[in-house]
């Protein structure tokens, strides 16, 4: 099962994880149209959950195991009217990780935007 978590989450209130880490997590719907637009329909649709911090809707409390964590960079257009920033059709680079601080630095030209980790859940046995 594939989880979603925002770079800003992690950064504010998440706690650190590593590969073969047991994690619980309060999880709510993941917004697949952004992750849509930055890693494409199909991927997006693997996306389970979205991990939730800040009691923003959460729906499901997942535990499992961590198996995979893979960091999402992607390019943001700045709008100079509205100053909204919005990602970058397709601009999605990934990075595999063994562990995740919150940390993690943004890449010459793209933004750390959040994390896909992949979790090993009763269910998905």
């Amino acid at each position: 099962m594939v989880v979603w978590i925002d770079a800003w989450q992690q950064q504010c209130c998440g706690d650190s994880f590593s590969v073969g880490d047991d994690v619980l997590w309060d999880c709510r719907k993941p917004d697949t149209k952004w992750l849509s637009t930055v890693l494409g329909d199909r991927e997006a649709q693997a996306v389970a959950y979205a991990e939730e911090h800040h009691d923003g809707g959460s729906t499901y409390r997942l535990a499992g195991t961590i198996l995979e964590i893979d960091a999402l960079y992607c390019t943001y257009d700045v709008d100079p009217r509205t100053r909204v920033a919005t990602p970058v059709p397709g601009s999605g680079i990934k990075q595999g990780l063994i562990s995740v601080t919150g940390q993690e630095p943004d890449r010459a030209h793209a933004s750390l935007s959040g994390y896909l980790v992949a979790v090993d859940t009763p269910s998905s046995r």
